[in-house]
């Protein structure tokens, strides 16, 4: 949902044929929209290894108390 909300701002005034382009091209194009979403795509990258840096040991844990019958 958040990155369809990129998908579909507008971000500069464009035509409607040039709007149309770059939601198809989405993050392949060159338009402020294809930039934009590659900065999502990246953010939402280092968010997901953030978590897993941060959080993950809890998850490992928790799977080895399961294995173990803790």
């Amino acid at each position: 949902m958040a990155q369809n909300s990129v998908r579909w701002s507008a971000f500069i005034d464009e035509d409607e044929h040039t709007w149309m382009k770059g939601i198809e091209d989405g993050e392949k194009g060159d338009s402020p929209r294809a930039m934009r979403m590659r900065q999502w795509n990246n953010d939402w990258e280092e968010f997901c290894q953030w978590i897993v840096d941060n959080y993950g040991q809890y998850v490992e844990d928790g799977m080895q108390e399961s294995v173990n019958g803790e």
